[in-house]
């Protein structure tokens, strides 16, 4: 398994970063972009889409029914005829156990445990954590799948949801989690009639899953001594008002199929997946799917 320890804490754009130092060796401005300038007109385009991103979010936050805000019950269970907006993201890898105070422990060795995150949006924010530990499964195309299985099932009388999501193909945009999509609409263990994932422009994710996944961290410090994975949950369990954990185990892990053909896809130019990278989003109705807006 590939584990990255790096610290996205305070993770910045790469490609704002870029034109920063384009900025500095010619003087050219985000304001006045160069019109002949490959770097502005780059630059220019990505400022747009964050930008409208940003602005969409925020708007979906707070929608409204005729009966008032949309939110789901404290028993995450029933909803309003309303569409739910969720964020969802996973943390980045916890290792458990934490005990760094005692140095017999630091050099042992310790397990992996994952935290995907999915909280609808707005004043009355409610978070769902589906957690589990590497004995279990992993963090897999169908590992991941699974955990946005769980939470529908959570929340199985919602009708209507807007997904937002990190645009990050090999997490969030990849064909098992897509054909899935087109199962769960069709599904009769659900009530869900339309499913729509917005994405977030690289580099401007930030989103109310990632503010849990700080309340995370801080709920961890403060319990301080973490021995196991029981502790884990508790922390996380403990760790803001409207919080539900689901202890993902074996038996929530499915093997989800890919149900797209690599023969067709391979005979299709431009590649489909090119184009994929550049879906803002996509809509699921039952009985059919939506063609994203790609612009």
């Amino acid at each position: 398994m590939k584990i990255s320890f790096v610290k996205l804490g305070h993770e910045e754009c790469w490609l704002c970063e870029s034109f920063d130092l384009h900025s500095k060796a010619t003087s050219h401005k985000k304001e006045l972009p160069e019109d002949n300038c490959e770097e502005c007109s780059k630059f220019a385009a990505h400022q747009i889409k964050y930008i409208s991103a940003r602005k969409q979010y925020q708007e979906d936050s707070s929608l409204k029914t005729t009966d008032g805000p949309v939110v789901v019950s404290a028993d995450l269970q029933k909803t309003t005829d309303g569409p739910v907006v969720v964020s969802a993201d996973l943390q980045k890898v916890i290792m458990l156990r934490r005990l760094e105070m005692f140095k017999e422990v630091i050099f042992t060795p310790r397990i992996i445990a994952f935290n995907q995150n999915f909280v609808v949006t707005g004043k009355h924010s409610l978070r769902t954590a589906a957690i589990w530990h590497e004995a279990i499964a992993g963090r897999s195309k169908e590992d991941i799948t699974s955990t946005f299985f769980a939470f529908l099932l959570s929340v199985g009388d919602t009708k209507h949801m807007i997904l937002w999501l990190d645009n990050c193909a090999a997490q969030n945009k990849y064909w098992t989690l897509l054909t899935f999509f087109i199962y769960v609409v069709k599904s009769e263990e659900l009530a869900l009639e339309s499913l729509t994932l917005k994405y977030f422009e690289p580099g401007h994710t930030f989103m109310a899953a990632d503010s849990f996944h700080h309340q995370v961290e801080r709920s961890l410090k403060k319990m301080g001594k973490i021995y196991d994975f029981e502790d884990f949950t508790e922390a996380v369990k403990h760790t803001i008002i409207n919080t539900k954990v689901i202890s993902m185990d074996i038996h929530n892990f499915f093997n989800w199929e890919n149900g797209t053909s690599q023969y067709k896809l391979n005979k299709i130019t431009p590649r489909p997946y090119q184009k994929l990278l550049a879906w803002t989003y996509i809509i699921f109705l039952t009985g059919r799917m939506g063609h994203p807006n790609t612009n």
